[in-house]
């Protein structure tokens, strides 16, 4: 990876990226009147963040959606995404 890249990697303000990441949701789920949000867990990274957001900022009103081993999500994902909620406290349901 080249060093410039690395930089703008390692110089961003991730906790503005959080509060916007953040704002953004408390505005949706005010705009469309609903008393929650649902996400889809698949342990991947990207998911994994989103999971950690809603644990801090949204607990009470989060469900995360983890699907069952299949070729989209293979069973380690699966397991990957029950250690989160597990670890972080998440209501989830498993489809």
């Amino acid at each position: 990876m080249n060093k410039q890249v690395l930089d703008e990697i390692t110089n961003q303000d991730y906790a503005k990226i959080q509060s916007n990441v953040e704002s953004f949701l408390r505005e949706s789920i005010a705009k469309a009147g609903a008393s929650g949000l649902v996400f889809g867990l698949s342990g991947g990274i990207d998911s994994a963040v989103v999971a950690h957001i809603c644990a801090k900022s949204f607990k009470e009103k989060s469900l995360a959606l983890l699907m069952p081993d299949s070729r989209v999500s293979p069973k380690e994902e699966t397991e990957d995404a029950l250690q989160i909620v597990d670890k972080l406290g998440l209501d989830y349901k498993l489809n």
